[in-house]
């Protein structure tokens, strides 16, 4: 179990530079947690897909059916109070914060590529590759140690 950045979530569903590290990050935990603000995320990529042309109507609702499906029951909302003083403390936006409050919370790796996260919170966050590769729970898999 982890959370997962919405960007892997969507790199899962669609085409995008990062769909290979998505794919192998799925491959090694397919159990994803996110806070609630992945929907609303996921929500805007479809939707500039769908105004680009990119994808068509149908492809956007089984995109969001599929990651809807997988997400199920995985989605919690983050303590107020600790996003707001993880921000505080750390300078970061409180939407990533959101993501480290509910893996501090679980007690599981935050998986992202997000820089500013990683140099921040480096032992909740790690990089999708760096998870990937690693099966050691003190290196690289989900749960906290």
């Amino acid at each position: 179990m982890i959370v997962i950045d919405s960007e892997l979530i969507i790199g899962l569903y669609l085409p995008t530079d990062y769909s290979d590290l998505s794919e192998a990050v799925f491959r090694k935990d397919p159990y994803w947690l996110a806070p609630y603000v992945w929907r609303s995320e996921l929500l805007s990529v479809v939707s500039m897909y769908l105004k680009k042309g990119i994808i068509a109507q149908p492809k956007a609702n089984e995109v969001v059916d599929l990651a809807e499906m997988h997400m199920k029951n995985r989605d919690y909302r983050a303590v107020a109070y600790d996003i707001l003083q993880r921000a505080s403390e750390s300078g970061l936006q409180v939407r990533d914060c959101e993501y480290v409050s509910l893996a501090a919370f679980t007690s599981v790796k935050y998986v992202t590529m997000n820089k500013q996260v990683l140099a921040a919170y480096p032992e909740i966050a790690m990089e999708p590759d760096r998870f990937s590769r690693h099966s050691d729970p003190e290196d690289g898999s989900g749960r906290l140690i």
